[in-house]
């Protein structure tokens, strides 16, 4: 395992133990894929014998309380993985999709488990905004650019080309 393997994965860690009890744990492994294939909320509900309806309910509530611990700098350990997403998506133009992200960061035989790291350490992280799945590469830029953007460039939003000109202008970093 190479060097950034390993601060990914001491991210990972440093981030689950801040979750106290074990059923939390496992909603959040099992639903980010973090030790083995990712599930559906009817897959971990059947499991914890609860509804998918809770176990939706307890993985918002256990993201809030580890992007929170995130912010408050409790997990010292997802500092140093963001580094090294960020200096990897700048190489890669600050655009990337997580299955080229994760090869470019793990080598070339990237497995599933790889990928959802990354996205876990995404919608965890304080500094990296929003990361999506594979199947929906860029977020929805429509409220950010508002914000950033004058209103000449967001009447152009329906172009994609427009949309990658304008995440370049903007620093914004979309995966």
């Amino acid at each position: 395992m190479d060097q950034n393997a390993k601060v990914i994965a001491n991210a990972i860690n440093g981030s689950l133990n801040i979750i106290e009890q074990d059923r939390e744990k496992e909603i959040v492994s099992r639903r980010f894929g973090l030790s083995g294939n990712k599930e559906t909320l009817e897959q971990i509900g059947d499991m914890l014998s609860i509804t998918r309806e809770r176990v939706r309910q307890l993985e918002k509530a256990i993201l809030i309380r580890l992007r929170i611990s995130a912010e408050d700098g409790n997990i010292p350990e997802l500092a140093q993985a963001e580094k090294i997403i960020v200096r990897n998506l700048t190489e890669m133009g600050r655009i990337a999709k997580v299955s080229e992200l994760a090869e470019k960061i793990f080598g070339k035989d990237v497995k599933e488990k790889e990928r959802s790291m990354l996205a876990f350490i995404g919608v965890v992280s304080p500094s990296l905004k929003k990361m999506t799945s594979i199947t929906t590469p860029l977020v929805s830029l429509t409220m950010v650019m508002k914000k950033k953007l004058n209103k000449k460039l967001t009447k152009s939003l329906n172009s994609s080309k427009t949309i990658s000109l304008q995440c370049q202008l903007m620093n914004l970093t979309i995966i």
